[in-house]
């Protein structure tokens, strides 16, 4: 269900297949490497796009017409991001979270 705040509609986003274990695996292993705040933030940005505007954030790539899905992509340093935004529901499907670049 998606919420309502100031008159502007909240999207539900939904971890698809392996994103919550890869969001946790990335988090271990930025911890250790004195990035772990970094990765927390780049978390919380990339929420705060994805249940506000999905749509303006990233490039599209492509569309998936008999699921009424757009797919699109999207950085916040470290995170890349593949997502898919309903055309009739406010929901977010993300289904691929990669890290940028390997922590040095």
């Amino acid at each position: 269900m998606t919420t309502e705040s100031n008159g502007h509609i909240r999207f539900k986003v939904v971890l698809i297949g392996t994103v919550k274990a890869d969001l946790r695996r990335f988090h271990q292993e930025l911890m250790q490497h004195g990035k772990g705040n970094q990765f927390l933030q780049a978390l919380r940005s990339l929420n705060d796009r994805l249940s506000k505007d999905p749509r303006t954030f990233g490039e599209t790539l492509y569309r998936l017409p008999a699921l009424k899905i757009m797919v699109y992509q999207g950085i916040i340093n470290p995170l890349v991001v593949t997502f898919g935004v309903h055309e009739e529901l406010a929901i977010v499907f993300v289904h691929v979270v990669k890290i940028l670049s390997t922590p040095e």
